[in-house]
């Protein structure tokens, strides 16, 4: 008894942390939730300012063979980050619209800045880009949920007989009677 007894405290000794690790433990929590929250908002500065600032544009020739699947990555990955967090399909449907509008508003302020035309172009990449993330998101949930359902099984319906009439009139002895065993 002794030896179990034993057994057991030594066992919950070790889940019970000491409360300077616990502290530590909490704070670690609280700086991961943090971050979960703040690395979306990280994402889309990060996009805005590497899109608005002249020099990169030069130094990295933007126009080129890169450039359209380099919009179309940039803008699936922001509709993944916008999207990470959303419950239902018309929440990704609303999220992927403000990340196409993102992608409009930038390129309205890349137009002003630099003086050039709008690139309705990059526009439809940037929409593209993101209608693949939501269809790619959307696919993905479905069969994450089909694979945590049962299958269903070939199940025969039972129905209940269609109910009689009431007899009326004079019922027989041998009606009531039980049928004959053999």
């Amino acid at each position: 008894m002794t030896t179990l007894l034993s057994r057991n405290i030594g066992r919950m000794s070790k889940l019970v942390l000491h409360p300077a690790r616990r502290e530590a433990a909490d704070l670690l929590h609280v700086a991961r939730k943090r971050w979960r929250r703040a690395w979306p908002y990280i994402w889309f500065v990060w996009v805005a300012v590497l899109s608005l600032r002249p020099s990169w544009k030069r130094e990295f020739h933007t126009k080129g063979p890169l450039h359209v699947p380099g919009h179309a990555l940039i803008f699936a990955v922001s509709a993944f980050v916008a999207c990470r967090s959303a419950q239902s399909v018309s929440q990704r449907v609303v999220r992927c619209a403000a990340v196409i509008g993102f992608g409009g508003a930038l390129e309205m302020l890349q137009s002003w800045i630099f003086r050039s035309r709008f690139e309705w172009d990059d526009v439809l990449t940037d929409a593209c880009g993101v209608l693949l993330a939501l269809l790619f998101v959307t696919c993905a949930d479905s069969m994450r949920k089909n694979r945590h359902s049962l299958p269903e099984q070939d199940v025969e319906l039972v129905t209940e007989a269609p109910e009689q009439p009431p007899r009326v009139g004079r019922i027989e002895a041998s009606a009531l009677a039980a049928p004959d065993r053999p």
